[in-house]
């Protein structure tokens, strides 16, 4: 019943597991825009809509109180103008070190089907230097619900 889909994001590398994801990179796979100095990153689902349910994220391999997101939301959207929140992480410290997995519920009780989610960083990650509190490090990302 669940469809999962799987975007491994490094620094240098961008990995599509589905053809029936496509992100905008450079213009064509993915956005990476920023609020704040904070991270924001875009999913389209081009030709489907997801009913997500969760979503799986994966910390890089640098050590505890680096760059690992603290704070962050994940959020739907049928116009890629108004958002509806799905989920509210805040100063967790669930994915605090090297290569963490964790799934996280989607809170969508009524079914809402998207064109796009995004997830943005609404605070500092846990690196406690000035330069790197803003970056956002992640070694994975994924999707679980339907496409339609």
């Amino acid at each position: 019943e669940f469809v999962g889909i799987s975007t491994l994001i490094r620094l240098k590398q961008l990995l599509l597991y589905t053809e029936k994801i496509i992100c905008r990179l450079f213009k064509k796979l993915y956005e990476v825009i920023t609020f704040a100095n904070l991270f924001c990153l875009n999913f389209e689902f081009k030709s489907f809509y997801i009913i997500p349910k969760n979503y799986t994220l994966r910390s890089y391999y640098c050590e505890q109180n680096n760059c690992h997101p603290k704070s962050w939301v994940i959020e739907g959207s049928n116009d890629n103008g108004d958002w509806e929140q799905l989920d509210q992480q805040q100063n967790t410290d669930v994915l605090n070190g090297p290569n963490i997995i964790h799934t996280f519920p989607i809170q969508n009780s009524k079914n809402t089907k998207f064109k796009f989610i995004r997830m943005r960083q609404t605070d500092i990650n846990w690196n406690p230097s000035d330069c790197a509190k803003n970056h956002f490090v992640l070694n994975n990302i994924e999707f679980y619900g339907n496409l339609i």
